[in-house]
């Protein structure tokens, strides 16, 4: 997947976020963060509407899909690349619609964004599948909700340690069978040092219910091996940060879903 329409939401400087993931499977994540004034986020929704309208149209394949995560008025629009080519190639998302029985649909979304008062920022990230952690028999995708995102800032001098930490902070979740992704990713434009973790969850009535990491970590007697892991971390990083952003299905594009 590549980028979309970052001309058009008028991002400014990068952004020390990690992707949420679109697709896992992609080696760069972009995520575009829009802040949108709270009285226009009705006509933002609709014109997000009119581009997913317009992508229909098009027939614009899952390459050029996007997914949104919300909190408050911040919108979060993850675009996978297979290359730093793709994510280069600006003009790649519009040149799908050119032709096509979407092209005048886009242009009017377009129209709608124009207008608005939103203010952005934007990141790039490579997923690093060796720090990340998919169960088995885990989440459908269908069934996403939102996710639970950690954001780390590592010391320079501690990269070697962090990664030897991140693999084995992995290898555990697998030991403790926990039913939920988590995607990590780390800034390559952006502020340096950033590494992203997204659990991705079916809602927080579940992540902190029953399911939650806590009886995890209970059940399977790791609680001690967990903290020595992360008392081991603390050594390694500048800061710590975590946030919840819920999905949107309504306003993300994939013509797989």
């Amino acid at each position: 997947m590549r980028r979309i329409i970052s001309s058009t939401f008028a991002v400014a400087a990068l952004l020390s976020i990690g992707a949420l993931p679109a697709r896992a499977q992609d080696p760069y994540m972009q995520v575009q963060v829009l802040e949108v004034a709270p009285a226009e986020i009705p006509a933002f929704v609709d014109a997000v509407h009119t581009l997913i309208e317009a992508a229909k149209a098009a027939d614009l394949s899952a390459d050029f899909g996007w997914a949104v995560y919300s909190e408050g008025n911040r919108f979060h629009i993850v675009t996978g690349h297979a290359s730093m080519t793709e994510f280069e190639d600006e003009e790649a998302f519009v040149r799908e619609f050119q032709g096509t029985d979407g092209e005048a649909l886009m242009g009017e979304a377009f129209a709608k964004f124009a207008g608005l008062d939103i203010t952005g920022s934007n990141s790039l990230s490579r997923t690093m599948p060796e720090w990340s952690y998919i169960p088995e028999d885990g989440m459908p995708e269908e069934d996403l909700q939102g996710a639970r995102v950690f954001q780390t800032w590592v010391r320079g001098d501690h990269e070697e340690a962090f990664d030897e930490n991140a693999k084995a902070v992995a290898a555990l979740l697998g030991e403790i069978g926990l039913p939920y992704p988590v995607l990590a990713s780390r800034v390559v434009f952006g502020e340096g040092g950033l590494v992203t973790f997204a659990l991705l969850h079916d809602g927080l009535a579940n992540l902190y219910g029953e399911n939650s990491f806590g009886g995890y970590l209970e059940r399977s007697g790791t609680g001690e091996k967990w903290g020595e892991l992360f008392q081991a971390r603390r050594e390694m990083i500048r800061r710590n940060d975590a946030f919840d952003v819920n999905y949107r299905a309504d306003l993300s594009y994939d013509p797989g879903m």
